[in-house]
């Protein structure tokens, strides 16, 4: 990514993927930099990231060791993590043995968003028949393959969480390759200005296969609250040179490169803490973004979503009141997920006053509990909550609710579920499954149905 210095350089999320079949199997990485446990590091590339506020018991996490999966599942592998939390130089490390022997694995290796890593090759040994390296195996034909390129910030790339961000999280949940271009300080405007949403829709591009699918998430803005894109009295400045002009720009530059790929725009994540009294002009820098999005919409660009961002993480899953520890960052892949439609747990509205509501994708024969408010706060007070922690250890939710009732699903997953006193006109409601703690998409006035106006709606 050109214009953004060593920052840009990250190679978070990446991955390398092999199919092997071999006794032993030897790694080599190379830390270009050094890298501690612990020690997010600021711009300047040596200090350690620190919230003068923020108590004793939280800390701003940084993965140093890349994470090994075999079949998709994460794997333990001696000597890929060090005791000391320091990592520079080469370093070289066995895989566990294969659970068949001479049997063909699925490997993939994801580096980490907290380090500057370089792949240095594999080394392979068998005691029997020669060792095989093969490239990965085509996907099912039933499923096309999708690659999910997240562009963004420092919330984009990780920043503060304990390992993966959101885009591999959610890519995760939903079966995709995740492409993490997030970029440590960007802002909008600087965004812009290089041009990366050319950069973005290459990548999109990249794609070896014909039959893959892609799909673009945008989350840049917040780093304008302290850029030069004010105007006199420190707030988000308006019109030419503004946050939501530049990430028009950013829009459009993706839509030239890639003219039929689907994008959602995700405005600015809350803030609390320290930066509560950036809410002002964090709302200003939404509402420009929100208009920007409508405005293309209304040019006739039917593949374009907005993702509202502040109810995507509770506050009380905020590092220093801007950063998402690692429990937000899991959080937050759960909630895009049902927001941009893709969560198998879906409700759609049957019945308004009072409330009723088509359930399904839920677990077979689970508990499912429908979170309910009745009276749906202004966007600008929009926030997300926990619930309680007897329920997927505290799943983040997109409301603060003021009542829930539970049901069970059928065989088929699905249940029809009523909440008394409650209008589908003014009210929000989420539902959580207590077996597989998805959570479905936030249900409000303009949002009935499961997967309408969703990204999942508008991939070909």
């Amino acid at each position: 990514m050109s214009g953004y210095g060593p920052a840009a350089a990250l190679n978070g999320g990446a991955r390398i993927s092999w199919t092997a079949a071999a006794e032993q199997t030897t790694v080599r990485l190379e830390y270009t930099r050094r890298c501690r446990v612990g020690c997010s590091v600021n711009l300047d590339h040596e200090s350690c990231y620190r919230a003068n506020d923020v108590g004793a018991g939280s800390k701003c996490g940084n993965p140093c060791a890349a994470e090994l999966l075999v079949r998709g599942e994460p794997v333990h592998a001696p000597g890929l993590r060090l005791a000391n939390g320091s990592y520079i130089g080469l370093l070289e490390f066995t895989l566990p043995p294969p659970p068949t022997r001479g049997a063909e694995h699925d490997y993939t290796l994801m580096l980490p968003w907290g380090a500057a890593v370089d792949f240095r090759g594999l080394r392979l040994s068998s005691l029997a028949d020669t060792p095989r390296i093969l490239p990965p195996p085509p996907p099912p034909p039933s499923a096309a393959p999708v690659r999910y390129v997240a562009y963004g910030d420092s919330i984009t790339q990780g920043f503060c969480s304990g390992g993966p961000s959101y885009p591999e999280r959610l890519a995760r949940l939903a079966g995709w390759t995740p492409v993490n271009m997030g970029i440590q300080g960007l802002a909008a405007a600087s965004g812009a200005a290089w041009r990366h949403g050319a950069e973005v829709g290459a990548v999109v591009g990249r794609e070896a296969d014909p039959a893959a699918r892609s799909l673009v998430t945008l989350l840049i803005g917040i780093n304008d609250c302290f850029s030069h894109v004010v105007d006199g009295a420190g707030w988000p400045a308006r019109g030419q040179g503004s946050t939501g002009e530049a990430v028009g720009r950013v829009v459009d530059q993706v839509r030239q490169a890639q003219p039929g790929v689907p994008i959602a725009v995700i405005t600015p994540i809350l803030t609390a803490g320290r930066f509560i009294s950036w809410r002002r002009g964090v709302e200003e820098l939404r509402q420009q973004i929100r208009d920007a999005v409508a405005a293309r919409r209304g040019r006739g660009d039917r593949r374009l979503a907005l993702v509202e961002g502040a109810p995507l993480v509770s506050p009380a899953r905020l590092y220093e009141g801007l950063h998402p520890t690692t429990d937000g960052y899991d959080d937050m892949a759960a909630s895009l997920y049902g927001e941009l439609g893709f969560s198998p747990l879906a409700a759609s509205v049957t019945d308004c006053s009072p409330l009723r509501l088509r359930v399904s994708g839920a677990t077979p024969g689970g508990e499912v509990v429908l979170f309910f408010r009745r009276r749906a706060p202004p966007l600008a007070d929009a926030g997300g909550s926990l619930a309680p922690q007897y329920m997927c250890r505290g799943r983040g939710l997109m409301l603060s609710p003021d009542g829930l009732v539970d049901g069970f699903a059928d065989e088929a997953g699905e249940a029809s579920m009523l909440a008394p006193a409650v209008s589908c006109g003014t009210a929000q409601w989420q539902l959580l499954d207590l077996s597989s703690c998805l959570v479905s998409r936030l249900g409000h006035a303009a949002a009935r149905n499961g997967t309408a106006g969703t990204l999942r709606a508008m991939m070909p």
